[in-house]
């Protein structure tokens, strides 16, 4: 037979952890996790893994692009940002032929620019909140 006992808590002796908070402490976790590749060469995590918070995939990051198969976009490129995939706009664009919006596209809350020859969306663009 097992017995549990229930403590009450105040309310005041307990405070909710912020977002930033808890990206910090998840990020310093996944920080410190390090693995070895196939020749044992230590590898730490930052290096083979996007950055994702809150499910996006950083424009900035160029592990973001090599998880999606492509290079990181340059002047007269098409980019397809693919359906499932939730990008964050975080820094201007090159000069684009054209994004084929799928997923989904958001902008950073900060100025930013993007320039392309055609936007076509299927999925979602947004800007602001």
């Amino acid at each position: 037979m097992v017995f549990m006992t229930f403590f009450p808590i105040k309310s005041t002796s307990l405070r909710p952890l912020g977002l930033a908070s808890v990206l910090t402490i998840l990020f310093s976790i996944f920080s410190a996790f390090q693995c070895a590749d196939s020749s044992g060469t230590m590898v730490h995590a930052s290096d083979t893994v996007p950055i994702e918070l809150d499910g996006y995939l950083y424009w900035s990051d160029s592990k973001a692009w090599d998880k999606l198969g492509v290079p990181v976009p340059g002047d007269g490129d098409v980019v397809t940002i693919p359906s499932g995939v939730r990008m964050m706009l975080d820094r201007d664009t090159p000069h684009l032929k054209g994004i084929h919006v799928n997923g989904e596209l958001h902008f950073d809350s900060k100025d930013l620019n993007i320039t392309a020859d055609f936007i076509l969306v299927k999925g979602l663009f947004q800007i602001g909140t």
